[in-house]
C-alpha cells in the first residue's frame, strides 16, 4: 500500500530493510527530499509539499506525523489542515534540532506504540531528525537489529554529537545493549 506510492523498496518480513532514497528540493516534485520506506506501514522523508501530501490518504496512509517546529524553514502552514482534509490524522511534535529532548522522543515511542498496525508517514525539513526518531522505533519498537536500522539511518546522515548522544541515550533507557558510534560535528 504505503510501499506503491513511495515507489521504493519495503522490508521482507520485517527482518531485512532496503531503503529508497529520493533527492529532490522542489517542493512542487512528488517525492519530498530523502524520502526512505522502512516498510509497507512505515517511511520517512523531508518536508513533503502540499501535493504530495494530499496523495499520501488515496495511498493508504493513516497518519502524517511532523516533528519539525511548525517555523521550521519550509514548513507548510496549513499542514494540519491538509492533512485532516485529506482523511489522515496528524500530529506534531516540535522537536528543537539544537535541543532534542528524551521526553518527545517518549511520546513518539508512546504513539506510534498506540497506533500499531496503521501505515505512518514521518517527517520533519530534510530527513535527519525523522530518520533519528525512525531508527528508535524501529530499533525499541519493533525490534529490528540496531546494525540494520543504523545502516538505513546513515543512508540519511551521521548524527552529530548532540543527536548520538540523544539517541544513544534512548537506547540505554529501554536497555538496548547498542551504541551508535561519535558523529561528525
Amino acid at each position: 500500500m504505503l510501499a506503491l506510492l513511495l515507489g521504493g523498496c519495503t522490508a521482507d518480513g520485517g527482518s531485512h530493510t532496503t531503503t529508497s532514497m529520493h533527492h529532490t528540493h522542489d517542493m512542487s516534485e512528488h517525492h519530498p527530499v530523502n524520502l526512505v520506506t522502512y516498510s509497507d506501514a512505515f517511511a520517512s522523508a523531508g518536508q513533503p509539499g502540499p501535493d504530495y501530501l494530499r496523495t499520501l490518504a488515496a495511498q493508504g496512509v493513516d497518519i502524517v506525523i511532523n516533528i519539525a517546529p511548525p517555523t521550521a524553514h519550509g514548513a507548510l502552514e496549513d499542514e494540519a489542515r491538509l492533512v485532516s482534509t485529506a482523511g489522515m490524522s496528524y500530529l506534531n511534535i516540535p522537536v528543537d534540532w539544537n535541543r532534542p529532548m528524551q521526553s518527545e522522543i517518549d511520546q513518539f515511542l508512546d504513539f506510534m506504540k498506540e497506533n500499531t498496525g496503521r501505515n505512518v508517514f514521518l517527517h520533519c525539513q530534510m530527513n535527519m531528525r525523522a530518520s533519528a526518531y525512525a531508527f528508535l522505533h524501529r530499533v525499541i519498537n519493533l525490534d529490528i537489529p540496531p546494525d540494520t536500522a543504523f545502516a538505513d539511518l546513515q543512508a540519511v546522515w551521521t548524527p552529530n554529537p548532540t543527536w548520538t548522544a540523544l539517541i544513544n541515550t534512548a537506547l540505554q533507557r529501554h536497555d538496548i545493549a547498542y551504541a551508535i558510534p561519535p558523529g561528525s560535528s
